[in-house]
């Protein structure tokens, strides 16, 4: 395979004579019987490299022969670039720069803008003259000849997709741009769905735009926490955090903003910890965060403790949860929906009674349902003797996933109660989805004083919101053989779900 040189590096060539021998015009014998000799009877270095063995010159001259195929003889000339080239590409800039020879013709049959820059009435280059493309990198052109010369896209990447894209644009080829749109939309992640959105939206890609928002939506957590969130502008921060669609906590797009805030305090030279200029950093963006969602106790051990809400924002937020006449607030109330609509509440225990000893154990519950759901979150039962706090480790796989690191959602968290019996919710990051007759298990391991149990638990559960408009959710309640602190149907903790119908 012919390796692109640096431009410093090119050199001339007798082009003529090398392109006769290639299309077999002129064989290595009749060259060296034509060659001048030489004062001191000795050849040149040119002519000694153009002596070549006889059988590699004749495999060059017949490649025609040995390639049966249209597509074999353009995967020849692609490889070959300088045999037969009739016009040379400077592409790039600076270190990159690259000269890249290439076919006229080849390109006008792949290209409308080759074609009337080569053909066309007003010719804009000399046929002798390089071609200098200083916009286009040198990977991305060669996967653009690629593309011409055999219909091949392998060479596509990570790397190369987006300045691709751009030259597919350039020089007006569909079928390559789509084929570079495609390759984004099966690679997008989270870790660079931000750097894609940022490109769809340049390139005014509007089903790819939809599909980085989509995954957006659907991975929030997972996309929050990734190093590119944290590059993104203003601009694009606020068209994620005005979305309905997250399916995350808001605590934890409250902790996503603040990451950022820091972030975007260092770009601008600013100090972290001044209230004031966080304040300014962050704009109109901490409008879009919908603190009312919060519950009381993310609310004051994060937003309120940090200072940036003024004084009155932060009393008009106590106002909302405990007074009867609510204070009119400029932050959204208004839940998003995420992965599932309306949230709904499946409680297994029909009474509550005393202590609930923790020694290393986890509890556990295995349940089916009959409908496709996203469970949000679980319910616990808090300290039993005053207030109390507890470490808590949980985990929801499906039945025979848990051993083998395959849990959908593994959380640990510190919770905080008032020894009431209160059932408090323990919120999952993201949405996780459950199907239908598909065997699933919750554990929780606690790590503190005694709290709470539930009694008088039922197998079968059949619940809906009132007012809902789809039938009942039937749930199925068994015995866990992880539930090795003693949770069963009957007692025990876990008492609740809290889940989305799909």
């Amino acid at each position: 395979m012919t390796t692109i040189e640096p431009v410093a590096e090119r050199r001339a060539s007798g082009l003529p004579r090398q392109l006769l021998r290639v299309m077999g015009s002129i064989s290595v014998e009749d060259e060296l019987d034509n060659k001048p000799a030489t004062d001191s009877g000795e050849e040149s270095e040119e002519e000694t490299a153009q002596a070549a063995p006889a059988s590699a010159q004749s495999a060059i001259a017949n490649w025609q022969c040995d390639r049966s195929s249209l597509l074999d003889r353009g995967q020849f000339l692609l490889d070959n670039c300088e045999a037969l080239s009739d016009v040379v590409f400077v592409v790039g800039r600076g270190v990159i720069q690259r000269e890249i020879p290439a076919h006229r013709f080849m390109l006008a049959m792949g290209s409308p803008v080759f074609e009337t820059m080569f053909y066309g009435p007003t010719r804009q280059f000399a046929a002798d003259s390089d071609i200098p493309l200083p916009d286009v990198e040198p990977a991305a052109f060669r996967n653009l000849l690629r593309f011409i010369y055999t219909d091949d896209i392998t060479g596509l990447d990570e790397d190369t997709v987006l300045p691709t894209l751009y030259a597919a644009k350039k020089y007006v080829m569909p079928q390559l741009k789509a084929a570079c749109v495609n390759f984004m939309r099966l690679n997008i992640r989270p870790q660079n769905v931000f750097l894609l959105l940022e490109q769809a939206q340049q390139s005014d890609e509007a089903d790819l735009v939809a599909q980085c928002f989509d995954l957006i939506d659907r991975q929030t957590y997972s996309v929050i926490s990734t190093d590119g969130f944290l590059e993104i502008d203003q601009e694009t921060l606020r068209l994620v955090l005005q979305r309905d669609g997250l399916s995350t906590r808001e605590v934890e797009l409250w902790k996503a903003l603040n990451r950022w805030t820091d972030k975007e305090c260092d770009r601008r030279g600013l100090e972290r910890d001044d209230v004031t200029s966080r304040r300014k950093t962050v704009g109109r963006a901490l409008f879009d965060i919908r603190f009312p969602l919060m519950t009381l106790e993310e609310l004051a051990n994060g937003p309120i403790q940090t200072g940036i809400l003024t004084a009155g924002e932060s009393r008009d937020l106590f106002l909302h949860y405990f007074a009867k006449e609510k204070p009119e607030l400029p932050f959204s109330s208004t839940p998003r929906q995420g992965a599932c609509g309306e949230e709904y509440t499946v409680t297994r225990f029909t009474d509550v009674s005393g202590p609930w000893g923790y020694g290393g154990g986890a509890d556990s519950i295995e349940f089916t349902v009959d409908h496709d759901i996203a469970v949000v979150g679980c319910g616990v039962y808090g300290a039993s003797d005053g207030p109390g706090e507890h470490r808590i480790a949980v985990e929801f796989a499906a039945a025979g996933e848990r051993g083998r690191g395959q849990a959908a959602t593994h959380l640990e968290t510190e919770l905080r109660t008032d020894g009431t019996q209160n059932i408090f919710r323990i919120m999952f990051r993201e949405p996780v989805v459950v199907r239908a007759g598909v065997s699933q298990i919750v554990s929780v391991l606690f790590e503190g004083p005694a709290s709470h149990r539930g009694i008088n638990g039922s197998s079968k559960i059949s619940t809906v919101a009132a007012g809902a408009s789809r039938s009942a959710c039937t749930f199925i309640f068994s015995e866990s053989a992880e539930s090795s602190n003693g949770t069963s149907v009957a007692e025990g903790q876990i008492p609740s779900l809290y889940f989305c119908l799909l």
